[in-house]
């Protein structure tokens, strides 16, 4: 498998034993069980114009998307013990719209949604987003691959989250009357996905669902909505899975919820924090930057 970068500059991680540990590296600033959720490494990670979180397992590399017109491109920072390292575009992101990033949980494979081209010129460019991987080998990035068969369709398909049984959920804009939905595909047995199911209807309410965060042991889902009884904008909500069914979401309260727009979680390997990009627009001027948050007391409230 041909490498394109070395790992080291990209992710500042030494091999796959630290995929192992999950415990999180701890930098100052993390808030409390009960306080509102902080600006994530601001003026490092968080500066106005990035959105879209993933980490490592150990919880010390983070993958996020920063927001360059007309690019976005994937980027990533080091936790060096004491401080966030400077981000570094991922070797095969900058050329095209990439966005979205999701670590699988294992880490050695990575996630993402991109309008770059399916063959080898502009015009096999998808006329949508799709979704694409990329893995981990040895010391750096094999080539993006496009991920095969129903799980690209021809309308927008983002925000790919992976579950440790390979299953694969995303949202999409594939359905009629059209609305951004949470699809769920099922791993097969050659190595690609069954035809994308909506979830529940419970899930998919009102003005549907999207930016989705799925628990690696597919116990609950987060995702963002609009919903009658919101802060405003979207809202992040959990749902918990019950056999082959979800419960009624509960909005994740006001730790987390503004009148702002709460959008793109993922949640830590030891289900302590959440981290999430709120968007908000303040005299003309939108900003968005990645928030986190004490999660595991906002469930047990939950």
């Amino acid at each position: 498998m041909r490498l394109i970068a070395p790992l080291v500059l990209s992710l500042g991680i030494g091999g796959c034993a630290a995929f192992g540990r999950q415990a999180p590296p701890g930098p100052a600033g993390l808030p409390g069980s009960g306080q509102s959720a902080v600006i994530f490494a601001p003026g490092v990670v968080s500066t106005g114009d990035v959105f879209a979180s993933t980490f490592t397992p150990d919880g010390r590399t983070v993958v996020f998307t920063k927001f360059s017109p007309p690019r976005m491109i994937l980027m990533s920072s080091t936790w060096m013990g004491d401080a966030w390292s400077a981000p570094v575009a991922l070797p095969f992101s900058g050329t095209f719209r990439d966005l979205d990033p999701a670590f699988s949980p294992d880490g050695r494979r990575l996630y993402f949604s991109s309008w770059r081209p399916t063959g080898p010129t502009a015009a096999d460019t998808m006329n949508a987003a799709d979704t694409w991987y990329v893995d981990r080998d040895g010391s750096g990035w094999a080539a993006p691959i496009h991920v095969a068969g129903p799980v690209n369709g021809t309308d927008q398909d983002y925000y790919p989250s992976m579950t440790r049984r390979g299953v694969l959920y995303f949202d999409s804009f594939r359905s009629r009357p059209r609305r951004r939905l949470v699809y769920r595909a099922a791993p097969l047995p050659d190595g690609g996905f069954s035809t994308p199911e909506p979830l529940d209807a419970v899930i998919n309410a009102d003005s549907g669902a999207s930016n989705l965060f799925v628990d690696p042991d597919e116990r609950y889902i987060v995702f963002g909505a609009i919903r009658p009884e919101g802060r405003g904008g979207v809202d992040l909500y959990i749902s918990w899975r019950k056999g082959e069914s979800w419960t009624p979401p509960r909005n994740l309260g006001d730790l987390v919820n503004t009148n702002a727009t709460e959008f793109c979680p993922f949640v830590s390997r030891d289900g302590k924090y959440l981290y999430f990009t709120r968007a908000a627009t303040v005299d003309g001027k939108t900003t968005r930057n990645v928030y986190v948050v004490r999660f595991d007391s906002i469930v047990a409230a939950n």
